[in-house]
């Protein structure tokens, strides 16, 4: 999983933990086939995606804590906190 460190959120894609898994799988056989192909391959897939989606909404929630991060809904919530409203948007 991703990490906060004192320079931000430090984030793991999903192609890493796709990678790691190959590499655990490879450690335990190094003859296991594990192409995207076939079972154990699909579903080193999934497990890939699945934690780099889980991943991207950590950082999506750290930044919205963050002022010059934030956006939509939680920018909102953040001028609340601050008893501050921001102003509508107008056409240029």
């Amino acid at each position: 999983m991703g990490d906060i460190t004192l320079l931000g959120f430090t984030r793991i894609t999903q192609n890493e933990y796709v990678e790691a898994l190959e590499l655990d799988y490879k450690a335990i056989n190094p003859q296991w086939n594990i192409a995207p192909d076939t079972p154990d391959g699909q579903f080193i897939g999934l497990v890939g995606a699945t934690f780099g989606l889980l991943d991207q909404q950590q950082e999506n929630t750290y930044n919205s804590f963050d002022p010059d991060r934030a956006t939509g809904e939680a920018l909102d919530s953040l001028c609340k906190i601050s008893n501050i409203y921001r102003l509508k948007g107008s056409p240029s």
